[in-house]
Formats: structure tokens, C-alpha cells, sequence
């Protein structure tokens, strides 16, 4: 590196064909054993592209991705933002929700993604708080299991200038459908 900085060597890159195989992201099994599932740089393009259609993100989002980046729901999400130039604050787990809840506050979070599980969780141990970021939060992304609709009304009363979007797909085929 040293040597292409200072200019003695020039970097060679070449960009990989976008048929190859970008990543290896392993099924959790709902429907029988776990499963590699090839994707293309070509799939993963265009799964952040129509995701980023979607949601609407823009490159002056601050996102806090506290959903594991060794998942496709978190290696997703962390795509979209980078392919939009937003800025992404790794937590990496929403075990801590006070942290969370710093975190959102010090780096002025406009949008995050969750599971249903993770979102009982921080209810759990805070109640109506999320609502304090009912004017910073532009939109949350929930997906990867079923969520109660008391959950979704809970969320959309607390947080009512919020797009609160449940996704549905598989690894296979990323985010597939939105509502």
C-alpha cells in the first residue's frame, strides 16, 4: 500500500464481472436444513437498488445498524446505506438499549432495521421512549419473522412521521416485497 501511495506503484483493480459470485449467505433453515445460496455481484446490486427505491434513503441518512452484518437482513441493510453514501454507525447488537438510544441521540440516527424479536426487547426495556425520535427517525425497516399488528400501531403511534416498512423474501431473492 505504502508503495501505491506514494506514487512508486500504480493500484491495479480491475472490477469483477458482475455474473460472478459475490457472496456465499447461508438460509436459517425455516423450510429444511440450511442452504449456501450463491449470489451474483448483478443480484446484490440490484436487490440494494430496489430496496433503496423503496425505503428512499439518501446519502444524508445516518443509519444504526445494530442487526448482525454475517446475516443477509444485516449485510443488506449496511449495502444500501454505503451504495447511497449514507453514513452507517455499527452497534452490532441491540442488547444494550441504553447504548442504542445514545447512540441514536449522539449521532442523530435517521433510520434503522430490526426484528421483530429485537423490537419486544427494547419495548420491553423502555416503553414509549422511541418516541422521544418521532421528529429524527425517517424510517425503520422490519423484517425476517411475522410482527403482531399491535406491535406495528404501537410503533406508528409513538413514531407517526416515521415510514415503518415490513419486508418479506428470503435469502434467495433479499427483500422481495414491502408494505
Amino acid at each position: 500500500f505504502s508503495d501505491v501511495i506514494d506514487g512508486i506503484e500504480e493500484a491495479g483493480f480491475v472490477a469483477p464481472d458482475m455474473s460472478e459470485i459475490a457472496d456465499v449467505l447461508f438460509t436459517t433453515g425455516t423450510t429444511g436444513a440450511p442452504k449456501g445460496v450463491a449470489l451474483s455481484y448483478l443480484n446484490l446490486a440490484a436487490a440494494a437498488r430496489n430496496i433503496n427505491e423503496f425505503i428512499g434513503n439518501t446519502a444524508d441518512d445516518v443509519e444504526l445498524l445494530a442487526l448482525p452484518v454475517s446475516h443477509s437482513f444485516g449485510l443488506g441493510r449496511m449495502r444500501c446505506a454505503l451504495t447511497k453514501g449514507a453514513t452507517v454507525v455499527m452497534l452490532g447488537t441491540f442488547a444494550n438499549v441504553k447504548k442504542f438510544f445514545n447512540e441514536m441521540k449522539r449521532c442523530h440516527v435517521t433510520m434503522f432495521a430490526m426484528v421483530p424479536a429485537s423490537w419486544g426487547f427494547i419495548k420491553k426495556m423502555s416503553g414509549k421512549y422511541i418516541g422521544k425520535f418521532a421528529d429524527q427517525l425517517k424510517f425503520i425497516e422490519i423484517g425476517s419473522s411475522f410482527m403482531p399488528k399491535e406491535e406495528k400501531e404501537f410503533l406508528m403511534e409513538q413514531l407517526p412521521h416515521t415510514r415503518i416498512c415490513m419486508h418479506y423474501g428470503s435469502t434467495e431473492a433479499s427483500r422481495s416485497a414491502f408494505m
